[in-house]
């Protein structure tokens, strides 16, 4: 993304685009940024959900298999919350 702002400043330098142009991209850019900076909050979110259930069964004694089912979790990850 670094790359292609550099190209957008050297083609505004060359007269390719115009100053509203080049704004108008750049809007859309930190737009794109903060729709992916929120769809990373919300996986994020999502997987500490997913981490307090599986502990909230394994307190309950769920096997790892119904965790693993129920949360969508990989057994490698519900073993690493066991260990914590």
């Amino acid at each position: 993304m670094e790359e292609y702002r550099k190209d957008m400043d050297s083609i505004l330098e060359d007269g390719i685009i115009t100053l509203e142009e080049h704004e108008e991209i750049e809007r859309h850019f930190r737009r794109d940024e903060r729709l992916d900076a929120m769809a990373e909050g919300e996986k994020k979110g999502a997987k500490e959900k997913s981490i307090n259930i599986a502990r909230n069964m394994l307190k309950n004694n769920f096997s790892i298999n119904d965790i693993h089912i129920a949360t969508g979790l990989s057994k490698k990850q519900i073993s690493n919350i066991i260990v914590q």
